[in-house]
């Protein structure tokens, strides 16, 4: 089946425009079938044909899954996250960098993310740079231990220095 087709299946509905709202609430896990961990790709827009339109590519014989985020969730585990980068790291300078997928999936209030990193880094009293970008490279590892760099999405960058 269609994506629009199975979002509408586990009861999500079209609004008046004839468009699904909120589908970046809904992450899709792709599994590479490679030994290396899933990533998550985020759902921007449906197409009239009811493709998924996601931010970075999903290979022919990947095993898909639909998750959902709770905007909660993305804020505390993105306070928690930096906190503990606070206490552990003993660095002076942040630079951070949030899926534009994140924003999104935080509904009707997308910069609380931003606005708690914001309050954290203001507490420390250390320089940042905090941005919403259009996905990440980050390595994953296969069962052997070899490293592939992939694109993600829904993901928090913290580089300490």
């Amino acid at each position: 089946v269609s994506v629009t087709d199975y979002l509408l299946s586990i009861g999500l509905t079209k609004d008046e425009n004839g468009t699904i709202p909120g589908i970046n609430s809904f992450p899709i896990i792709v599994d590479y079938h490679d030994g290396t961990a899933p990533v998550a790709r985020a759902m921007f827009a449906l197409t009239p044909e009811g493709y998924a339109v996601c931010g970075g590519d999903i290979p022919v014989g990947a095993a898909l899954s639909i998750g959902e985020f709770d905007p909660l969730e993305i804020q505390d585990t993105a306070k928690r996250t930096l906190q503990n980068v606070l206490e552990e790291s003993g660095k002076s300078i942040f630079l951070m960098y949030s899926c534009i997928g994140r924003y999104f999936a935080q509904g009707a209030n997308p910069m609380v993310e931003a606005e708690g990193i914001r309050d954290l880094m203001k507490k420390a009293g250390l320089p940042y740079l905090f941005a919403y970008s259009g996905g990440e490279l980050c390595p994953v590892y296969d069962h052997n231990g070899d490293v592939s760099n992939r694109n993600h999405n829904n993901t928090l960058i913290i580089c300490a220095l």
